[in-house]
């Protein structure tokens, strides 16, 4: 906006005009705007590219827009990473570079829709930054420095022959990402000395700074060892020691999590804790109205319902 209104008298304030009042301009700048050289240059020319996941590409629109209008924009229909799976299928010279590699061969027509083969100059291309916490999106960004010539979201995933379900087991299968073996032994060996509630804080730590890269895997394989004072408070709290060990440790990792805004929600390859679970453990008065001996109860109920007559 070049204008707007004062609340309090309804005076119309220009600020660019305030600000081209306001500004002072060196005898040097106006010297070098005066004989036109350049304000400014970049080189050598970089080529920002963006990615995403299947059919999750950003969608940019106007407020008055109707739902046909966006549908139909060519922006939603053809975004630059998909444009770059159909000039793969094109041009066989394109099927020999990475994406990052893709703009110094090719040209990317913002007004087509479409990489075209560069015909003079050269520009570098630069995948934008994605944090490891944000799963498979940090994934495919590994993937696409290596993969080279796909010409699907499939064909990214594809490793020998093989269409892998995310893009983590494909990178785990590129040997880009740890057996997170060092983590299990971690773990394994501070089981003899620390105890079981430090060990599940060692582990949300873990997976609350996105360190695991197979978190499902090392749980499989420390789980016991996270739940090994179970028993010892279910007796305490409820007199009811047979409880579900991996329910616990799952419940009490949901809590330290919830401490720092995440859940085991954000991990979609770890299990859930039962909803029933966690109500079940923190309300100590319906804890302790559901801890009774179900099979002296069934007895006693069978001996009354023979004492009743017809």
């Amino acid at each position: 906006m070049s204008s707007s209104t004062n609340g309090q008298n309804d005076e119309v304030v220009d600020e660019i005009n305030m600000y081209y009042d306001c500004r002072y301009i060196s005898a040097c700048e106006a010297t070098w705007r005066l004989f036109g050289y350049a304000i400014h240059y970049r080189k050598p020319p970089v080529e920002r590219l963006n990615f995403h996941l299947e059919h999750q590409q950003n969608v940019v629109y106007g407020e008055d827009q109707t739902l046909d209008e966006i549908v139909e924009n060519q922006t939603v229909k053809q975004s630059q990473f998909t444009a770059w799976f159909e000039a793969n299928k094109k041009y066989e010279d394109a099927r020999s570079l990475t994406y990052a590699e893709f703009p110094s061969k090719f040209v990317w027509k913002q007004d087509l829709r479409e990489w075209q083969p560069r015909k003079r100059g050269f520009s570098i291309g630069r995948l934008f930054y994605v944090p490891s916490g944000c799963g498979e999106l940090y994934y495919l960004r590994c993937l696409l420095n290596l993969i080279r010539g796909p010409s699907s979201h499939d064909d990214i995933r594809t490793v020998a022959g093989v269409i892998h379900k995310s893009y983590r087991d494909a990178c785990y299968e590129y040997g880009l990402l740890d057996d997170d073996k060092e983590y299990i032994d971690g773990i394994t060996d501070s089981s003899y000395w620390a105890s079981a509630s430090a060990l599940r804080r060692l582990f949300a730590t873990l997976l609350s700074s996105s360190t695991i890269s197979r978190p499902e895997v090392v749980w499989d394989a420390v789980w016991e060892f996270l739940a090994e004072d179970a028993q010892f408070h279910h007796r305490r709290r409820m007199n009811n020691p047979d409880s579900n060990k991996k329910q616990f440790a799952l419940v009490e990792l949901e809590k330290l999590l919830s401490l720092w805004g995440k859940s085991l929600r954000d991990f979609p390859q770890m299990p859930l804790p039962d909803e029933t679970n966690i109500g079940f453990m923190e309300n100590m008065l319906i804890a302790e109205e559901l801890a009774y001996d179900k099979e002296s109860l069934k007895i006693e109920h069978e001996t009354l319902i023979t004492q009743l007559t017809e």
